[in-house]
C-alpha cells in the first residue's frame, strides 16, 4: 500500500475492488487502521474549518521577500569575489626565498662560466684558424713564413700582418682580437701597408707601434737554421720553412709582458689558464702550459729563456706583435 492510495481510500476516491482490498488490510493491521484515522481526521479537520479565517503570523509576507532577496544576492558573486586573495609575507619567508633563490644560482654558475670559457676557447682558435690560413698561404709561395729581420727599418713583430697584407693575403683586423681578452688595443680599420707603418714611424713611433699593436696574438719570429747557434755563433737567424709540422707553432694567444718583457704565467687572453696554439701542419690545440712540445721548453721564450729567435729549428718563439725581434 502506498501514500497515494492510502489518501484517495480515506477520501473516497477508489474503485470498488481497490476499497475492499484497503479495508482488509486496514481490519487486518491495527496499526494501519491507526495511520489511516489519524490521516482521515486529520482530513475532516480542515474540511470542517474551512470557513473560519486562517491569520497569517504578523509580518510574514515582509519576512518572505526579504528572505528570497538575500538569497539572490548570495548566489550571483559579486565583482569583488574574483579578487585573489592576498598573504601578507613575514620577513622569514623572504628570507627563505632569497636564501632558495642563491643557492639556485651558486649551482648554475660554474656551468654557465664554464659554457661561456668553452666557447671563447672555441671562438678564439677560429681566429687562428683564419689567421693561420692566411700564413700558410704565404708560405706555400714564398716556400717559408714571414720573417722580421734585427736589420729592418720597422723590426717589430706585428709587421709580419702588414707582410701578409702586401703579399694579397689581407687579414681581417677582427680576427687579430681574441674573443676572450677584453681587449683594449682597439681594432683598426685596415692591416696598414709595412710602407705606411715604416712612414708613421718615422713622424711618431707610438702612432706607428698602435697600428701594428691591435693584436692578441703571438707569432713564429724565426730560427737560426744551424743545429745550434751555440755550436755556430756566426750563424743568421732565418724565417721559419715551410714544413708540415705537428710540433711547430706558428700562432698562439699572446703572453703577458710589460716593457719588452715577457712574464710568467699563461696568456692573459683566457685568464692565465692557457692558450690556444695553431701548429705547421694546420692543427690547433688547447696547451695549459707554455711548454707545448718536448724539444721546446717555452713557447714565448727561446731556450735561453730569452723572447728573441729560436737558439735551433726545433726552438719556436712566439712572440706579441707589439714586441722588437732580437738577435739573442
Amino acid at each position: 500500500m502506498n501514500t497515494s492510495e492510502s489518501l484517495d481510500f480515506v477520501l473516497g476516491q477508489l474503485d470498488e475492488d481497490a476499497a475492499d482490498r484497503w479495508r482488509l488490510e486496514r481490519d487486518s493491521d491495527p496499526d494501519l487502521a491507526h495511520r489511516l484515522d489519524r490521516l482521515g481526521h486529520s482530513i475532516r479537520s480542515l474540511l470542517d474549518h474551512e470557513d473560519e479565517a486562517f491569520e497569517p503570523p504578523p509580518g510574514l509576507a515582509r519576512r518572505t521577500l526579504e528572505f528570497v532577496a538575500n538569497e539572490s544576492r548570495e548566489a550571483r558573486p559579486g565583482v569583488l569575489e574574483f579578487r585573489p586573495r592576498l598573504f601578507r609575507l613575514r620577513l622569514e619567508d623572504l628570507a627563505v626565498a632569497a636564501t632558495i633563490f642563491l643557492a639556485s644560482l651558486l649551482a648554475l654558475a660554474p656551468a654557465i662560466l664554464k659554457g661561456r670559457e668553452r666557447w671563447g676557447r672555441a671562438a678564439c682558435q677560429n681566429n687562428l684558424q683564419k689567421v693561420g690560413m692566411r700564413l700558410h698561404q704565404y708560405a706555400a709561395i714564398k716556400d717559408a713564413y714571414p720573417f722580421v729581420s734585427t736589420d729592418e727599418e720597422v723590426p717589430h713583430v706585428g709587421t709580419i700582418i702588414c707582410r701578409l697584407n702586401d703579399a694579397g693575403f689581407p687579414i681581417d683586423p677582427k680576427d687579430l682580437l681574441c674573443p676572450c681578452s677584453g681587449s683594449n688595443c682597439g681594432t683598426a680599420q685596415c692591416v696598414p701597408s709595412l710602407s705606411k707603418v715604416a712612414e708613421t714611424m718615422k713622424v711618431s713611433p707610438e702612432e706607428g707601434c698602435r697600428m701594428i699593436g691591435a693584436n692578441d696574438y703571438a707569432f713564429n719570429v724565426g730560427n737560426y737554421e744551424s743545429a745550434s747557434l751555440h755550436a755556430d755563433p756566426t750563424a743568421k737567424a732565418g724565417p721559419l720553412r715551410a714544413i708540415a709540422s705537428h710540433a711547430i707553432p706558428i700562432i698562439s694567444d699572446r703572453p703577458a709582458f710589460n716593457s719588452g718583457q715577457v712574464l710568467e704565467g699563461n696568456s692573459p687572453n683566457h685568464g692565465g689558464q692557457g692558450q690556444n696554439v695553431l701548429f705547421a701542419d694546420g692543427h690547433s690545440s688547447w696547451h695549459n702550459s707554455r711548454r707545448v712540445t718536448p724539444a721546446d721548453n717555452d713557447l714565448f721564450l727561446n731556450n735561453d729563456n730569452r723572447p728573441a729567435y729560436g737558439v735551433s729549428p726545433e726552438d719556436a718563439v712566439l712572440m706579441p706583435a707589439i714586441f722588437r725581434v732580437l738577435a739573442r
